[in-house]
């Protein structure tokens, strides 16, 4: 299965399908501005390598098991995301 590429806009934010190249970005974004409010809400702990998510953002990339989705703010910064992964 081909996966498709998604984009939702509104009001500046977008909700994209996770695409090659962006790890990096996903990355520096998401993981290194830590906060206790967003561990809480996420149910998230601890910290991450960055070639861990470098090398997780580029595995599901191509997984055909599960949609990812990247959260962007009006000036381009990912601010977090959403998945899907059980489809019937």
């Amino acid at each position: 299965m081909t996966k498709k590429i998604a984009k939702w806009e509104k009001d500046g934010f977008v909700l994209q399908s996770f695409q090659a190249g962006f790890a990096e970005k996903y990355y520096e974004d998401c993981f290194t501005k830590p906060s206790v409010e967003i561990d809480r809400l996420t149910g998230s702990s601890g910290t991450y390598k960055k070639e861990d998510v470098v090398s997780y953002y580029n595995r599901i990339v191509t997984d055909p098991d599960r949609f990812d989705f990247i959260m962007i703010a009006p000036d381009g910064t990912f601010i977090g995301e959403s998945v899907i992964n059980e489809l019937d």
